[in-house]
């Protein structure tokens, strides 16, 4: 099936897939590339997933191959069309879900609303009120905790897929990126693993290439503890100088260093979430229970003649 190339901006020639006509060129992003789209008068965030792919007879591979890489294309299919439902399902206005997904020539392709509000960032949010910082916390427990009730692992949760945002009402926070996730009781959720290294779980490095390691919606229980620290102090936690992300330093035997301006209680939650083994984290239920503690809320200030030094990283 041949793309049709229709739209055409500054001599630059932009393809129609499916019937969405693509305003850009496309970018690259992990295992996927992404462009913005229009149908219907709508906008659109259009997403093309590298792998897997159908392959015909006429490219050259035999027909054996071509059939293996459709009996691939068609599993991919079927689990991914049973995830995006089972988002749809749980969406109560706390994500940014998939509407459209389907294969075109030989490529799949997954269709979301344009968000045209970039979200703000961990720095601006860091600089807002305590009680305000507190409230976005709790609204992003309570999103996983919707989420996780049903399933969902999000898998890639960090500032980009955060779409934090003021209202006239106050500010909302909506999960958006589901590309990476999958259903905890996918019996093959650790196969084909990506992630972003940054925000990433002790587990779920160790299960890059080793599809034995379990993956479960503890994973985002220790990116959200990294986000808490990060829209609290507008940093993230202290590491050894010889430690780039916060799971290798913590698989080499060193915990993150939690910023000394934390609230006692604050402090205490973000250092649960950060625990190497995902038993001993809380869920995203009794995280969003602990915010909602008096102690959190009436000790969510920093201390007194706070300063904004660090305790140094463990060497």
């Amino acid at each position: 099936m041949e793309i049709r190339i229709t739209r055409k901006r500054k001599n630059i020639l932009f393809p129609c897939i499916n019937g969405y006509q693509l305003t850009q060129p496309w970018s690259t992003s992990g295992s996927a590339q992404w462009s913005f789209a229009e149908k219907d008068n709508q906008k659109w965030f259009i997403k093309q997933f590298i792998a897997p792919k159908f392959k015909r007879e006429s490219d050259g591979v035999s027909k054996e191959q071509a059939e293996r890489a459709r009996i691939r294309c068609e599993n991919f299919r079927k689990r991914q069309e049973f995830f995006y439902g089972q988002i749809r399902k749980a969406n109560t206005g706390n994500v940014v879900p998939v509407t459209d997904f389907f294969s075109f020539g030989t490529y799949f392709y997954a269709v979301s609303p344009k968000i045209d509000d970039v979200g703000m960032d961990p720095l601006k949010i860091s600089g807002l009120s305590a009680e305000q910082r507190h409230l976005l916390m709790k609204i992003l427990s309570y999103n996983l905790t919707i989420l996780h009730q049903n399933g969902i692992v999000h898998a890639d949760l960090k500032p980009d897929n955060v779409l934090i945002k003021e209202t006239a009402k106050g500010y909302t926070a909506k999960l958006i990126d589901f590309d990476a996730g999958f259903l905890e009781s996918d019996p093959k959720r650790g196969e084909g693993v990506s992630f972003d290294p940054v925000f990433a779980a002790p587990e779920t490095i160790l299960a890059f290439g080793n599809s034995s390691i379990d993956l479960t919606c503890k994973i985002d229980i220790f990116a959200l503890g990294l986000l808490f620290h990060l829209y609290a102090t507008g940093k993230m936690p202290g590491l050894p100088d010889a430690c780039v992300y916060a799971s290798q330093a913590i698989l080499e035997g060193h915990a993150p260093a939690l910023d000394d301006s934390l609230p006692q209680e604050l402090a205490a939650l973000i250092a649960d979430m950060l625990s190497e083994k995902p038993e001993q984290r809380p869920t995203a239920s009794t995280v969003f229970l602990r915010l909602n503690s008096p102690d959190q809320a009436n000790g969510f200030h920093p201390p007194a003649g706070f300063a904004g030094n660090s305790r140094k990283a463990p060497t």
